[in-house]
């Protein structure tokens, strides 16, 4: 019956990640639902675009990822730029679980270890200051 099930959805046009709820991005595994957009090829190369601008500058730098939705160009940049933390941002509570499960999700020696600051609801004056900014807003 699952499979039917899963068959009839694929049918009506839902997105193969929304089935099986996970996809890749940089070669991480992340959480997707229907709360948040399915993260892109084209999404890597503004990762990789961030990963670059922090490699310029080396030290303890800060990331901050607007519009977070699964968290993924925040939480691979500070999985794969060992000294840059992320803080994840989105206005959406569906988009800020998801960004919980998909930060444990990652295991814990991968460089740069979880993000700081978690997920807050909204962007404060308490969090800082940031080197990075990364946002890929909801476009549709």
């Amino acid at each position: 019956m699952q499979t039917e099930a899963l068959l009839a959805r694929r049918l009506a046009g839902e997105p193969i990640a929304y089935l099986i709820g996970e996809w890749s991005f940089c070669g991480l595994p992340f959480y997707v639902s229907p709360e948040v957009l399915i993260p892109r090829v084209d999404t890597e190369m503004l990762a990789q675009l961030a990963m670059n601008r922090l490699k310029e500058n080396p030290g303890h730098t800060r990331i901050l990822d607007l519009c977070a939705g699964t968290g993924c160009l925040g939480i691979t940049a500070a999985a794969l730029v060992k000294t840059s933390p992320a803080v994840l941002v989105d206005l959406s509570d569906g988009a800020l679980e998801l960004c919980k499960r998909n930060i444990r999700r990652q295991p814990p020696h991968r460089p740069g270890g979880l993000p700081e600051g978690g997920c807050p609801p909204g962007p404060s004056h308490a969090l800082g200051q940031f080197d990075v900014l990364v946002c890929n807003p909801p476009y549709i």
